[in-house]
């Protein structure tokens, strides 16, 4: 089974990375469940975001029956507050049924200010996708 930090990737394709100076952002499409997966490294501009956002609202287009955004941003360094206002749009795309956010445990005091559920667990957030339809 092919993985990246977790995610079975079996029905996944990678379809964009997105760098930055110092950290980078993939991309993957997956089959079952319907979703774009984003797994991020190291610091994480406003620019990748953008460029993120933008793909993430094509692939919305073309699965208007449903699909969930999952994140994996346990290997994010250094993050611009700005961020996560920009990506608050993903939950106003057409079709979102779940956005699901893997964190490191640490991190799970940011609740409040995620533009999703949190998770430390890729199974978990797996789960939460497939119920979400």
């Amino acid at each position: 089974m092919k993985t990246v930090q977790g995610w079975p990737l079996d029905t996944a394709k990678q379809v964009e990375v997105v760098t930055g100076r110092l950290g980078s952002i993939t991309l993957y499409e997956l089959r079952d469940p319907v979703a774009v997966l984003v797994v991020a490294r190291g610091a994480v501009s406003l620019k990748m975001i953008r460029h993120e956002i933008e793909y993430v609202t094509e692939f919305a287009k073309h699965h208007t029956q449903g699909w969930c955004y999952l994140g994996d941003v346990r290997r994010v360094r250094l993050l611009n507050p700005w961020n996560l206002i920009a990506l608050r749009r993903i939950g106003r795309l057409r079709g979102v049924s779940a956005r699901v956010i893997v964190v490191p445990a640490f991190a799970r005091w940011l609740a409040p200010l995620a533009i999703g559920e949190l998770t430390t667990s890729v199974a978990d957030a797996l789960a939460r996708c497939r119920t979400a339809r």
